[in-house]
């Protein structure tokens, strides 16, 4: 997979709102997952000030409607529509992308960036939280909201991945940790990886439809995601050279930029899929350096109809495409 260099305006140090100055999303539809707080929430206030009509997604209902009374104070003329939705639930899933669908409206942005880590959790069909939460279910979203992002005529899937799937390829032998060792950043590094190669599997599977799928890593953020971790995991992020320095921690406003940059900048149109941090394209490694850059098994395109196969058996359902 190439990844290539492109010139861009933007960096490590932009926020979203700088990304989208000027940039009119009136008449666009937008759908962020994990919305209600951090990079998601950024994200989606930057989409709306561009003046998108923006779902937001999210677990806990009381700071579902926080974020939609704060986001739909931007503008009286926004529309914004918010939805639960539990990653770990594929009745939740459905039901969300329900009421995403009887909108009527085309889906012109897909932002899958709810994430998760920390210890082992299960869901009800017995499969790993990381997996489902950060992979699985916006494989599973992604799949239902097929048709609406075809529907578009040239939409965007961003994927948001992570330094962390230096941590980990994808395991297809062992997927769920079902007979391997558990430890955190195996499974977020796991999951990070998978969430890669969604935005390959996408770009391929509906990229001849109009459907252009980006994976993005959006820099260190201090957020809840590492709130699970153990100090164990702390140290060993320390020993491989993951800890940001003082100059690399953003905003969650620094975060999104990235996001909404993969979404709607026009130098990115025809290159999909492409792994992308600090508003630019990563460079493709042979090693893990554990901070930046993208291995080449995240973007193998035989990992990612590998992966996908694999996912449909664990959950025991087809995800067309």
């Amino acid at each position: 997979m190439h990844q290539g260099k492109m010139d861009s305006r933007f960096g490590k140090k932009s926020t979203a709102r700088e990304v989208l100055r000027g940039v009119d999303l009136k008449g666009k539809f937008a759908v962020i997952t994990g919305a209600t707080a951090g990079i998601g929430k950024a994200t989606a206030r930057a989409l709306a000030e561009a003046g998108a009509t923006v779902v937001i997604a999210g677990r806990n209902l009381q700071a579902l409607d926080g974020a939609r009374a704060e986001l739909s104070a931007i503008s009286a003329q926004q529309s914004v529509h918010a939805f639960a939705l539990d990653l770990m639930s594929i009745a939740s899933i459905d039901a969300f992308a329900g009421q995403v669908l009887g909108l009527g409206r085309p889906v012109d942005i897909l932002i899958n960036n709810a994430a998760i880590t920390g210890q082992l959790v299960r869901n009800e069909q017995g499969i790993e939280s990381q997996l489902m939460t950060n992979f699985i279910g916006h494989a599973v979203l992604s799949s239902r909201l097929a048709r609406a992002l075809v529907r578009a005529q040239g939409s965007r899937v961003v994927s948001l991945s992570s330094f962390g799937h230096h941590y980990s390829p994808v395991v297809f032998e062992d997927l769920n940790f079902d007979r391997r060792p558990y430890s955190a950043w195996d499974g977020y590094g796991q999951s990070k990886t998978a969430c890669v190669l969604l935005a390959v599997k996408l770009s391929r599977a509906l990229g001849d439809n109009g459907v252009e799928a980006f994976a993005a890593h959006p820099g260190a953020i201090m957020t809840e995601l590492g709130r699970d971790m153990s100090q164990e995991d702390v140290e060993l992020a320390q020993q491989r050279g993951s800890s940001p320095s003082p100059d690399d921690w953003k905003t969650p406003e620094g975060g999104a930029a990235t996001s909404v940059w993969a979404a709607t900048e026009p130098l990115l149109a025809g290159r999909a899929p492409l792994y992308l941090e600090d508003c630019g394209v990563a460079p493709l490694l042979d090693e893990p350096n554990y901070c930046r850059g993208v291995m080449k098994y995240a973007l193998d395109p035989d990992n990612a109809d590998r992966l996908w196969s694999a996912t449909e058996r664990l959950i025991q359902q087809s995800l067309p495409l």
